[in-house]
């Protein structure tokens, strides 16, 4: 119909610019218009809006990815990646490594309710951690040599004896995580507790899809915060409550030290008490992208 449609509107243009009156072979072309659509109504199925729609899901993770600002921190994090030689022509195992995932793979990992969780972080930041060893990226993170690094990441052998990441890039997980400098307690940490009392009641207080923090999403962040010149921690430390090297005897924390202006990767005891410990929360990173 729409050929015919088309047309009829030439032949009206053309009538209307002879300043004459519309021809019989017009008007006839008009009452088959008519007939036609008239039919095509009657045949025609109606279709509700909500059968074209988009999902509410991905509605939502739209509206929260731009919210977040995530393109614009997609492309960040990627520059670092390449500063760092963790992708490009530079990348140490380049051959073998697995590329990053694209912005529309790293967005579709996330839940809405993790993005939701996110906004209300102080400054939220994703990052795009590769999937290796905590001893892989340290290595490239000392390779860089940054200004406000004088010493190499300082690594507890704890950290060693649990570090099973393999030692080329084999994945990716796309995170959320807080990136404030110096965090402040969470409403109803108390502050006075042993490190065991309140790991156990930060848990219990998660909202669901929050998580807390690991080896590797925090070598990422400080990678990315040293990059600035500006490393996070330099006051207080952080609880590494989701880190494999958490036990019954002691809790893996981490920090920058800026009399030996290093990043550190220690332990404390479960039943010590520190008010200059935090939580970073984070959220996402359950699947590897390839």
């Amino acid at each position: 119909m729409g050929a015919r449609i088309q047309e009829i509107i030439l032949e009206l243009i053309k009538e209307i610019q002879k300043n004459e009156t519309l021809s019989e072979a017009f008007k006839e072309g008009v009452g088959e218009l008519i007939k036609e659509k008239k039919n095509s109504e009657e045949t025609e199925i109606p279709v509700h809006s909500e059968h074209v729609s988009v999902p509410e899901t991905k509605t939502d993770i739209d509206r929260l990815a731009k919210e977040l600002n995530l393109k614009a921190q997609y492309v960040r994090r990627l520059n670092i990646l390449r500063h760092y030689d963790l992708i490009g022509e530079g990348a140490e195992f380049n051959e073998d490594n697995i590329a990053p995932p694209s912005y529309e793979a790293v967005v579709a990992g996330f839940k809405p309710e993790e993005l939701e969780i996110a906004t209300r972080f102080i400054q939220p930041m994703l990052l795009i951690i590769p999937e290796t060893s905590l001893a892989f990226k340290v290595k490239v993170l000392s390779a860089c040599k940054e200004k406000v690094l004088k010493h190499e990441t300082y690594i507890n052998e704890d950290y060693r004896v649990t570090d099973t990441g393999p030692g080329k890039i084999t994945g990716w997980r796309a995170v959320i995580v807080e990136s404030a400098p110096e965090i402040q307690p969470y409403e109803g940490d108390n502050v006075n507790a042993t490190f065991d009392e309140r790991i156990k009641q930060r848990k219990a207080t998660r909202q669901t899809y929050e998580k807390g923090m690991d080896r590797h999403r925090y070598c990422l962040l400080m990678m990315e915060a040293v990059r600035d010149g500006h490393p996070v921690d330099k006051k207080l430390f952080t609880l590494l409550d989701d880190d494999t090297a958490l036990s019954e005897t002691k809790v893996p924390a981490a920090d920058f030290d800026p009399n030996n202006e290093w990043i550190r990767f220690n332990w404390r005891y479960p039943d010590d008490v520190n008010v200059c410990a935090r939580f970073r929360p984070s959220v996402g990173g359950d699947r590897i992208l390839s």
